[in-house]
Formats: structure tokens, sequence, C-alpha cells
């Protein structure tokens, strides 16, 4: 049951979001103070902000479905949220200037996850192994 749980709130999360940025690329380039100044800008934020956590989100929904994918859905989320906490991490502790508020919750969000995602494939393999 945790697993489905963390399976659907990362769906609906990145899902939200990815679509939100398909449709707006502005919306993260806004929150992160950068420009999208041509027609590549644009439709490389929208295709990486938009389209993978779009993809991420909707393969979450068939991992929470589809108990063959449960286990497959939670390693992805792991590995897409230490990849994410470690960079940004890495990003926060090398930079010389002062960041906002969207840094700080991307963060925390992002290692809330992983930490779920873990626990959730934990129990996943204790169950299936009982």
């Amino acid at each position: 049951m945790f697993a489905k749980t963390v399976l659907w709130l990362t769906a609906a999360i990145l899902g939200g979001y990815g679509v939100a940025c398909a449709i707006s690329p502005e919306l993260p380039a806004g929150y992160i103070g950068y420009t999208l100044t041509n027609a590549d800008a644009r439709i490389e934020a929208a295709a990486m902000y938009g389209g993978v956590q779009t993809a991420i989100g909707l393969f979450c929904i068939l991992a929470a479905l589809k108990p063959a994918y449960t286990r497959t859905g939670l390693v992805v989320v792991l590995f897409v949220f230490v990849g994410l906490a470690s960079t940004r991490l890495l990003g926060f502790l090398m930079s010389a200037d002062p960041t906002t508020v969207y840094t700080h919750g991307a963060l925390v969000y992002e290692i809330t996850t992983l930490v779920f995602a873990a626990i959730a494939l934990r129990l996943h393999n204790s169950d299936a192994a009982a």
C-alpha cells in the first residue's frame, strides 16, 4: 500500500508539473530566473521539464496500477530523485550566490521523495520475499 501511495503521489506531482511545463515552458524558467530567448530554448525547457517529468509521472501510474511494474517504478523514482537531489545539493554547496525558496523547496521535496521511495522499495521487497 505504501508503495502505491508513493507512486501515485509522484505521478500526481511530476505529471502535473510536467504537463504545466510542457504547456508553458516559461513556468520553470520564471521560477529559477532564466529567460527563454528563442524557440530552441522554449522547446528544450518544454521537453526537459515537461516531457521528461510527464513521462515519469505516467510510468508511475502504470507501476501503481500493474503490480508487475511496482518494483521497477519504485526503482525509477529512487534513481531519478537520487540524481536530482544529489546534483542540486552539489550545486547548492558549490554556489557562491544566494539561492531562492525554489531551490530549497525542490531539495526538500527531492530528498523526501527519495527517502519515501527507498522505504517503499524495502517494504515491497520484504513483502515479495514473504
